[in-house]
């Protein structure tokens, strides 16, 4: 299973972000017309992006070991969805350690705004160490 699926899976499974966003979790970029509902109003998302892999190597050859870096965003109307969205994930992260994900860490977050599509976003960059 890739780091992203196992993520995005953990997302899915956590009642607190699921109550948030249902299943409108995506990997790198969302559906264009996933961002409105009937009546145009947006509706809250997060967008999955591996940003970095990082290859372990010992002395010896390779570990079988990556140290993966992936950006969570929570994208919504305004900055308090998104921010609430993005403390659901935290609280995710800081409680998460499964076989698929046995390493996971928040490294920084930040506040996005994307003028073309009129929403806030939340970042999260995650750091995971898998075994690939």
């Amino acid at each position: 299973m890739s780091t992203e699926i196992a993520l995005r899976a953990a997302l899915l499974a956590d009642a607190t972000v699921a109550a948030q966003v249902g299943a409108r979790i995506y990997p790198v970029i969302a559906p264009a017309d996933i961002a409105t509902t009937a009546d145009k109003r947006p509706r809250p998302f997060i967008v999955l992006t591996r940003l970095a892999t990082t290859r372990v190597a010992a002395l010896d050859g390779t570990t079988g070991w990556s140290r993966v870096r992936v950006q969570i965003v929570a994208w919504a109307e305004d900055a308090t969805v998104a921010r609430t969205i993005a403390a659901a994930v935290r609280a995710l992260v800081d409680s998460t350690s499964t076989p698929a994900i046995p390493h996971l860490r928040l490294e920084q977050e930040a506040e996005l705004y994307d003028r073309d599509i009129d929403l806030v976003g939340r970042s999260l960059d995650v750091v995971l160490m898998v075994k690939e």
